[in-house]
C-alpha cells in the first residue's frame, strides 16, 4: 500500500522533468484536482487509494506538503529561474521540492511526525540534500535547464553580478574564488541543516536511526567532496562530477549496519 501511494509521487515527479512545459503543468493539474478529491475522501484509483489509507492512519501528516510539493514542481516547470535570497527564496524551494519528501516519508519509516523534532530533523535533511546537489550541479542547472539557484543576493555580496555569475558558469574552465566563496557559503548552511537532521536521530528507535544516519552520513560525504574540491564544483565536467566514491558509500552502510547489530543485542 505505501509503495502504491509513494509511486504517484514518482509519476508526477517525472512529469516534472519532460520538456514541454504545458504538458507539465497539465500534469500537475490533474493531481491538483486528484489532491482535493483524495482530502475529501474520494480517491480516483488504486494508488490514490492507497495514499489515503496511508494519510488516514497517519493523523499528522497533513495535506501541506503534498501542496508544497506540487508548487515546487511548478516552480521547476519554468525555465531561466532565479532566486534573489538565500532566506526565504532559494530556502522555500528547497522545503516544497525536497524537504516536502522526508515529512512524507516519516510514516513510512514508522517515524512520529507530530514530535517536532523528528518532522524539523526530516525537513532539515531534505533540504540539505536538495541545497547539496545546488552546489554540485551548478554548471549541468544553467547548460542543460537554463537555470540558477545561487542566491543571486549573496552572488553580489561575494562579488559577482548576476550576469557575471552566468558568464562563469557557463565558460569557465574551473570557479573562480567569487564563485567558490559563493558555493562555500551554500555548503556551510547544508552543514547547518545535517546538523539539525542529526538533531532528530535520538527520538528514533535502532532501526529508524540507522536508516536515516545512513542518509546524513552520505550527504556528509557529499558536503566534505566538495569542501575537498575547494568549492569547485565547474572542474573537471561531467566526466569528474562531484560525488561519494562508491566504496564510500558502501563503508558508511556497512558502519551503521555492524553499529545496529551490536546495539541490539
Amino acid at each position: 500500500m505505501k509503495y502504491l501511494a509513494f509511486r504517484r509521487y514518482d509519476v508526477v515527479r517525472e512529469a516534472a522533468s519532460r520538456k514541454c512545459a504545458s504538458s507539465t503543468r497539465a500534469r500537475l493539474d490533474d493531481w491538483e484536482e486528484r489532491l482535493d478529491k483524495l482530502w475529501a475522501g474520494k480517491p480516483v484509483d488504486e494508488m490514490d487509494g492507497a495514499l489515503l489509507a496511508t494519510v488516514q492512519a497517519n493523523p499528522s501528516l497533513s495535506r501541506e506538503p503534498f501542496a508544497e510539493m506540487l508548487q515546487g514542481m511548478r516552480d521547476d516547470a519554468n525555465e531561466d529561474i532565479r532566486y534573489d535570497a538565500f532566506r526565504p527564496d532559494l530556502l522555500n524551494y528547497c522545503y516544497r521540492v525536497a524537504g516536502t519528501v522526508g515529512e512524507m516519508l516519516l510514516p513510512v519509516l514508522g517515524l512520529d511526525g507530530s514530535n517536532p523534532k523528528v518532522r524539523d530533523g526530516a525537513v532539515a535533511l531534505g533540504c540539505a540534500v536538495q541545497l547539496l546537489n545546488i552546489c554540485r550541479d551548478v554548471r549541468t542547472d544553467l547548460i542543460g535547464r537554463r537555470r540558477i539557484y545561487l542566491p543571486l543576493a549573496d552572488a553580489k555580496a561575494c562579488g559577482l553580478s548576476a550576469s557575471d555569475l552566468e558568464e562563469l558558469i557557463r565558460s569557465a574552465p574551473t570557479a573562480p574564488k567569487e564563485l567558490r566563496r559563493l558555493i562555500r557559503l551554500q555548503n556551510d548552511r547544508a552543514a547547518a541543516l545535517l546538523r539539525k537532521a542529526e538533531g532528530a536521530l535520538p527520538f528514533m528507535d535502532i532501526g529508524q536511526a540507522v536508516v536515516v544516519g545512513v542518509l546524513i552520513e552520505l550527504h556528509w560525504s557529499l558536503h566534505d567532496e566538495i569542501q575537498r574540491r575547494e568549492h569547485d564544483t565547474l572542474a573537471g565536467g561531467d566526466d569528474d562530477r562531484v560525488s561519494v566514491p562508491k566504496l564510500k558509500k558502501a563503508a558508511i552502510t556497512a558502519d551503521a549496519s555492524s553499529a545496529a547489530s551490536i546495539m541490539s543485542e
